[in-house]
């Protein structure tokens, strides 16, 4: 998770970077240095960028939470435990043809990209619609309660 969290904020970054820098470049003959004049209507790029990047770590949170919570059902509701000791399990996907003989976290990624990834995609979109407003309230919140409008 941690993994797929780092390489999605460094490409989020770059990506950032990329558009920060976009537009038509100026030298400026007296000093040498270089400006960069933004178009207008950038603003919805970099707020397209800040959702986007909200919802993909919601999806990663999603799916983090997901394969554990598969794993550890799988677990709980064997019949028979010895079934999960190292090399004993096996899961078959008719689909694909192929035996796996490997742990139960492998199983709950399989079952999440084949069946589940959809659900999670959408119900990350909910929950990264309810963080943006969630932040400017509390935004809003902390800069009132600095000036003591609000006694709570």
């Amino acid at each position: 998770m941690y993994i797929a969290l780092i390489s999605l904020w460094s490409l989020w970054s770059f990506s950032l970077a990329f558009l920060a820098s976009s537009g038509e470049q100026t030298v400026d003959q007296s000093t040498g240095y270089v400006t960069t004049n933004n178009n207008k209507n950038l603003w919805w790029a970099y707020l397209i960028q800040i959702f986007g990047v909200i919802w993909l770590t919601e999806v990663v949170f999603a799916c983090h939470q997901f394969v554990l919570s598969s794993a550890v059902a799988s677990y709980y509701f064997a019949r028979d435990k010895k079934q999960f000791e190292r090399g004993n399990l096996i899961a078959s996907f008719s689909c694909a043809k192929v035996v796996l003989e490997e742990s139960p976290l492998l199983t709950g990624v399989l079952q999440l990209v084949t069946y589940h990834f959809g659900s999670i995609c959408f119900g990350a979109l909910l929950v990264a619609l309810l963080r943006i407003p969630q932040a400017i309230c509390s935004y809003v919140y902390h800069k009132c309660k600095r000036f003591r409008f609000i006694s709570f």
